[in-house]
């Protein structure tokens, strides 16, 4: 019989799985769990929630913290299912209220159709958050507050 480690180093070379994963990262894997984030997608994800809720900074309230909202909408116009979830890199910034904690037409999963017609549809959002990102991308010189202000 073969050890626990031994079967994560046969996992490792024979299913294309990537190696960098620690084995703590590929049991969970295993276990059914969610799959770790590559470098590209953690950073992707950092960069979302340092840019802080774009519906705040659209309406002129300036810097608020954000959650990382995962889109409902598919890139085809499309909703993704119950049970699946856009990438992580189709994701916009969304401050705890515009995200799950405000009311009907505040909060995007208080009703999602509400809040669209209310501010923007999640692609427009996306597109705005990932302009963004370029810009701040680019700029070689310090931003004041991180760009928060």
């Amino acid at each position: 019989m073969s050890t626990p480690a031994a079967r994560l180093r046969t996992l490792r070379e024979n299913a294309g799985l990537p190696g960098w994963w620690t084995d703590a990262e590929l049991e969970t894997f295993l276990q059914g769990q969610s799959i770790p984030k590559c470098k590209a997608e953690r950073d992707r994800l950092e960069a979302v929630a340092d840019l802080g809720c774009c519906i705040c900074r659209v309406k002129g309230r300036g810097y608020r913290p954000a959650e990382v909202h995962h889109l409902r909408t598919r890139p085809d116009g499309q909703k993704y299912g119950a049970a699946e979830r856009a990438s992580h890199l189709e994701t916009i910034p969304l401050c705890p209220t515009h995200h799950r904690l405000g009311p009907l037409g505040i909060a995007f999963h208080s009703g999602e159709r509400t809040w669209e017609a209310q501010f923007f549809p999640e692609l427009y959002l996306l597109e705005f958050t990932n302009s963004w990102l370029e810009i701040v991308s680019e700029r070689t010189d310090p931003i004041p507050d991180g760009g928060r202000t």
